[in-house]
């Protein structure tokens, strides 16, 4: 009927054996013949097959079925009726690997413009990327098998009543939870009339009820270098949807930093999505879509009575050890998160960093991974806010007023929070500075719009702008140095 008319959409639910199966290759090219754009999202779970997700982990049908499932959207839109030589459909793919509920999210929360599909060549046969590099790329080792235990982020399903900006916001919320009735709290903290799953007015207040103290509102890593409070019961299903406790308490029993990551770096993004904590964070601190998730890799494990060991594979552990000496486990998450800056790395497997977890090369030798080891050191500490040059203002901050945040706009080196103040020398690259998929400074100040900017916020945005400085600088150092070798 397509044919015929000359233009139309296609959208089908089918099995995804046709999209790689040699069998299949003349459907493919057909379908290929008479559309102008296909899209085919490959969602996986084919228990048959016994399929796995990439990172080794379950992968889930999303019907009760075993046999895998995939998603076409295919579109013709020629005018030309009589126009004979007709080009090849462009075809663009995407892989979707995890559990059921994973899958349901991405697909109840996005539309054909927001998955982040990849464009496969003009050449290609089978419908799955092919991606030049992989061979190089895939001899290293993925994030997550070089730390043994990961998690997501924490959801707390409700952020009005349970993240603050003070540790006492969060008091007064969750004792409004506490002391009031369901209407009154839906009323308040602007909630829907029914429900979610896992988040419902009636057992977050049982939760408080049973659970709060003052000494669980606790600093939580909102987004990058905003730190927020929040009151952590640790209990699913209740002032939480999902604490993701096992990993999180790694955080609250001991001192800890942890890897931020996700599984792919969205088409088109300027940066990879990498980031490192020393607290409990929340799902969405370093991706602002619905489609990828939060995870961090902890770089120890704490049993109940504080002991601790290092949640670090121990054959890629060992395997560096054999080329580097002997290495702390510092080292391990410092070389690492140093090569998931290195531009040339980033440049290089932009492509490949689109599909899955990153894989980090094993080092060529003993230098070469001290060298990565010293940046990363550096990288880690400037945004943890450790380093003490960050204690070191480049900007000024010569008005007084109120503070208040309203229009806030950059402009001739000046990034204005009002009419009247605004903080001065801030270079334009570190305003417009992406970390995962936020410019850090201007998310700061769009999450504190009509807010008073407090002393201390005020010093840690003069923290950040010198941090973002700093990685900007090393991250040219770096490309300037591994380019050498």
């Amino acid at each position: 009927m397509i044919e015929k008319n000359s233009e139309g959409i296609v959208g089908m639910i089918t099995a995804h054996g046709y999209i790689d199966n040699p069998t299949f290759r003349g459907m493919r090219w057909h379908l290929r013949k008479t559309f102008d754009k296909i899209y085919v999202l490959d969602l996986h779970g084919n228990s048959n097959k016994k399929e796995i997700s990439p990172d080794g982990t379950k992968d889930e049908n999303v019907f009760d079925i075993k046999t895998g499932v995939s998603i076409i959207l295919a579109i013709r839109k020629n005018p030309n009726k009589n126009k004979k030589e007709k080009k090849l459909a462009t075809v663009y793919a995407y892989d979707l690997f995890g559990p059921r509920e994973v899958k349901q999210e991405l697909l109840n929360n996005n539309d054909v413009s927001t998955i982040r599909w990849f464009k496969l060549p003009e050449d290609t046969d089978a419908w799955k990327p092919s991606l030049k590099g992989k061979n190089e790329y895939s001899q290293g080792f993925s994030i997550v098998e070089a730390f043994t235990e990961t998690s997501v982020g924490f959801v707390t399903a409700k952020d009005a009543i349970n993240i603050g900006f003070t540790k006492n916001e969060v008091i007064d919320n969750i004792n409004y939870l506490i002391e009031n009735t369901e209407q009154e709290i839906r009323n308040k903290f602007h909630l829907k009339p029914k429900d979610s799953r896992d988040w419902k007015v009636t057992t977050a207040k049982k939760d408080a009820i049973d659970n709060f103290e003052e000494k669980k509102v606790i600093p939580c890593h909102y987004r990058p270098f905003d730190i927020r409070y929040t009151f952590y019961s640790g209990n699913s299903r209740g002032v939480y949807s999902s604490p993701q406790v096992k990993i999180m308490k790694n955080f609250l029993i001991g001192d800890n930093i942890g890897l931020v990551f996700v599984q792919r770096s969205p088409q088109n993004t300027p940066a990879s999505y990498i980031f490192i904590s020393n607290k409990i964070i929340s799902n969405g601190l370093i991706r602002s879509d619905s489609v990828s998730i939060d995870s961090i890799a902890p770089l120890y494990i704490y049993s109940e009575d504080g002991e601790k060991k290092p949640n670090i594979d121990e054959f890629i552990w060992n395997n560096i050890n054999n080329i580097a000496g002997q290495t702390q486990p510092e080292d391990i998450l410092d070389y690492i998160y140093a090569y998931l800056h290195n531009p040339i790395y980033r440049n290089k497997y932009k492509d490949l960093l689109k599909t899955d977890y990153p894989r980090i090369p094993y080092p060529n030798n003993k230098n070469e991974f001290w060298d990565y080891v010293k940046y990363g050191n550096k990288l880690r500490n400037l945004h943890l806010l450790h380093d003490p040059i960050v204690k070191k203002p480049i900007t000024t901050f010569p008005n007084s007023g109120s503070n208040i945040v309203k229009k806030y706009f950059f402009k001739e080196g000046k990034v204005f929070i009002n009419e009247n103040q605004f903080f001065g020398n801030v270079p334009e690259k570190v305003w417009n500075y992406f970390i995962g998929g936020y410019q850090p400074l201007q998310k700061f100040l769009k999450e504190r719009k009509n807010r008073i900017l407090s002393n201390e916020e005020s010093d840690c945005f003069e923290e950040m702008i010198v941090s973002i400085s700093e990685t900007i600088l090393i991250m040219e150092q770096m490309e300037k140095h591994f380019s050498k070798e």
